[in-house]
């Protein structure tokens, strides 16, 4: 049987993956949302 717990962080010396949050959404943005390169394929234009 199959028992899910959710996004679990993983931490390494060097990288931390961890689950999304709210608080993130400027950085996101800043760094990578709204750039030409890596939004080329979206459905949609980004601001």
């Amino acid at each position: 049987m199959r028992t899910d717990v959710g996004t679990q962080q993983l931490e390494t010396r060097r990288l931390i993956l961890r689950k999304i949050s709210v608080d993130d959404c400027k950085d996101m943005y800043e760094n990578w949302a709204n750039d030409p390169t890596v939004t080329q394929y979206l459905r949609w234009e980004p601001p």
